[in-house]
């Protein structure tokens, strides 16, 4: 599934799907935890926890996908030349010395953006369920079980990013010095 997505769209889109991925999973064991520690006596906060997930889930995933380059005018710019120069998880064949080199970079800078943007966003999705669960009244224990629960998310949500991202990234930039070093072979019999 990652190569089919990598080499349709792109590599930064590929390894965003995938986290979206397991974002799902995740969220579904949160509300899961959420189910057991409220059991019948919250349902009406369940509820509303559901509701909240469900509307900033997919708006924050959606802008998780353009900043990674869906739309390559919304991607951020230190992700473009891997947008540009990788398809599927090999290099472009026509790629520059130059090019090359920032794709380098751009790939070793990967896994921090893609962990630091899931973070925000995840953060994000966490901070309004937050807000909804004390403004709408609810006891200091539900609004603290959400801060923790949620804590537990986002740490548990940007380390396995940094992770799959440094894991799917690690073969796309061995690749990439190889093409390094043939680059400098070339030059030196020039």
């Amino acid at each position: 599934m990652f190569e089919a997505i990598s080499k349709k769209t792109s590599f930064t889109v590929a390894v965003g799907v995938s986290m979206i991925l397991w974002a799902g999973l995740a969220a579904f064991f949160g509300i899961l935890c959420d189910f057991i520690v409220m059991r019948e006596q919250q349902m009406e906060l369940f509820l509303t926890i559901i509701t909240v997930i469900g509307i900033m889930a997919p708006i924050c995933m959606t802008l998780q996908m353009l900043l990674l380059g869906l739309v390559k005018s919304f991607a951020l710019k230190s992700l473009r030349p891997i947008i540009e120069n990788v398809h599927g998880v090999d290099i472009s064949p026509n790629i520059t010395r130059q090019e090359l080199e920032k794709t380098i970079t751009a790939l070793k800078k990967f896994p921090e953006i893609n962990a630091i943007v899931g973070f925000i966003l995840c953060t994000i999705i966490i901070l309004t369920l937050i807000g909804t669960v004390y403004f709408r009244g609810y006891e200091f224990f539900w609004v603290m079980t959400q801060v923790i629960f949620g804590a537990l998310a986002v740490m548990i949500y940007g380390v396995a990013t940094f992770m799959f991202t440094s894991a799917k990234t690690e073969p796309v930039r061995k690749n990439a010095y190889y093409y390094l070093g043939e680059f400098k072979k070339s030059n030196r019999k020039n």
